[in-house]
């Protein structure tokens, strides 16, 4: 919705408002009730063009000094948790200084129980790679905010319950066919992936507590500038995939499966403790040390692991598969067959399992098969997985 006083701040941060515009800028934030103050803040794109806009000229004329003060000390009570989200995004997005850091810690640590939950969730939700582990892990460069906003994580992580599984998902041969995987086109997204991290969103009874818990974790190696992440971002985007964060390896880890494990658990350590009050989800493929992963998920993480599912890429044989199987470790060739073992689990309801099966034969119908032969090895581990299904699909 678009009010008046929000139609006036876009006009006001057109062009380059000199420092009588920006006085102007901050008598109109000065003026506004709470209500209205969050809803100026509330979109992300327009609060970063405000901060922007003001930190500009922090070493000329300027009123960024007036906004911070005004934002993040005098009225900081009053907004609500999509306005602090798109203030903490603003602060984090470039160099932050430590009154930034110390804002930013501020209008973290206000907020309690599930109602931080709701606000570490926006952070994450962003389009680029300014989400919560790079806020807290990177962005914030006092060790001692770092911990600080760590233990109040902590805190109040324990008087939140009953919230569905995180959902962690490899991008490489897990979501994408792109190194191992002969089965299928290189580059296409495989079909009903999407559905299920769908329907373990919704959960066993379709009534989430939450929504967008969906994270990548992949070995390609962040940049600087983020430009890796925001690249494959905007790929999954093209996938269906509207809202979701993302860890990053290194280079110094690609040099090994096992280096590419190591770097994923590090990266699920620092994400389970900004998360503490979630269980995991764990998704992977046979081909790049994921199953590794899985098995130190299940001990280090014990009792705080829903599934671990492995993509079965390099034709895994039936005894191995039956070993890990037991010990909790799920291989599947087609997501129809993820979404059998995890409704089997109780993480997702009878109607995800339907979406599932039925998003997984519409996508199969699309793929630009390179061959004949192809095209009837995959089809033939679908109708297999299709003929395990409890409900049978729509289509």
């Amino acid at each position: 919705m678009t009010t008046p006083a929000i139609s006036l701040l876009r006009e006001l941060l057109s062009g380059r408002p000199n420092a009588q515009t920006q006085r102007v800028i901050v008598d109109l934030l000065v003026r506004a009730d709470a209500e209205q103050l969050s809803e100026m803040l509330a979109d992300p794109k327009l609060t970063d063009r405000l901060v922007g806009v003001m930190s500009a000229g922090r070493f000329g004329p300027s009123h960024f000094d007036d906004l911070m003060e005004l934002l993040g000390v005098r009225r900081r009570a009053e907004l609500d948790q999509p306005a602090r989200a798109a203030l903490i995004h603003a602060l984090q997005t470039g160099r932050t200084s430590r009154r930034d850091e110390l804002i930013v810690r501020d209008l973290f640590t206000d907020v309690m129980g599930a109602d931080l939950t709701v606000l570490k969730n926006l952070i994450d939700a962003t389009p680029n790679h300014h989400d919560l582990e790079e806020l807290i892990y990177r962005d914030i460069d006092s060790n001692e905010i770092r911990q600080q906003m760590l233990a109040h994580i902590a805190v109040q992580a324990t008087a939140v319950t009953d919230l569905e599984a995180k959902v962690l998902s490899d991008i490489d041969d897990t979501t994408i066919c792109s190194l191992h995987d002969r089965r299928f086109p290189k580059g296409v997204v495989y079909p009903g992936v999407v559905a299920l991290w769908e329907a373990l969103d919704l959960g066993p009874d379709s009534k989430p507590r939450s929504l967008g818990d969906l994270t990548f974790i992949t070995a390609r190696p962040a940049d600087l500038l983020g430009w890796v992440e925001d690249q494959t971002r905007k790929k999954l985007r093209g996938a269906g995939v509207s809202v979701s964060s993302m860890l990053t390896g290194s280079m110094l880890h690609l040099l090994s499966h096992a280096g590419m494990a190591e770097k994923k658990i590090q990266n699920i350590t620092h994400y389970h403790a900004l998360f503490p009050e979630y269980r995991l989800v764990f998704i992977g493929d046979s081909g790049q040390g994921d199953v590794r992963v899985g098995e130190r998920l299940l001990t280090e993480f014990a009792g705080s692991v829903d599934a671990v599912l492995i993509h079965d890429v390099v034709g895994t044989d039936a005894a191995v598969r039956a070993q890990y199987a037991e010990r909790g470790i799920v291989f599947f060739d087609t997501y129809v067959g993820a979404a059998v073992a995890v409704h089997g689990l109780g993480l997702i309801s009878d109607a995800g399992l339907r979406a599932v099966a039925d998003a997984t034969l519409d996508g199969f119908h699309g793929v630009p098969w390179r061959t004949a032969e192809q095209q009837a090895q995959a089809r033939r581990l679908l109708h297999r997985d299709l003929a395990a299904l409890p409900v049978p699909p729509r289509v």
